[in-house]
């Protein structure tokens, strides 16, 4: 991007991270999260998670999903996802352990 003088934002990555997604490059995405100097931005990390449901990558799609329950540990919908994708991949008792997680954060 340095070569054209333009400075990505937070919109421009998202939107980046969404086309990515649409077309199951998710790895691609991941790394372009990583690159962009904003890997903590919850946002992106959700945006990626969806994908990652959408083209059923479980693997990323939990440590994305552990990921989140680290950036934001009172957002119900990280918790749901995670939830969700346990029991996508068959963990039933890691499903189970952070159902009990949310109702302990409230």
């Amino acid at each position: 991007m340095s070569d054209y003088s333009f400075v990505p934002d937070v919109k421009y990555i998202g939107c980046m991270v969404d086309l990515l997604g649409h077309v199951g490059k998710v790895a691609d995405a991941e790394d372009f999260i990583n690159s962009s100097g904003l890997e903590n931005d919850a946002v992106l990390w959700h945006i990626l998670l969806r994908a990652c449901r959408i083209h059923g990558d479980k693997d990323r799609g939990i440590k994305i999903g552990e990921k989140l329950m680290m950036l934001e540990p009172f957002a119900a919908s990280s918790y749901v996802m995670l939830y969700n994708l346990y029991m996508d991949a068959g963990k039933i008792s890691l499903a189970m352990r952070t159902r009990g997680q949310m109702r302990e954060r409230g």
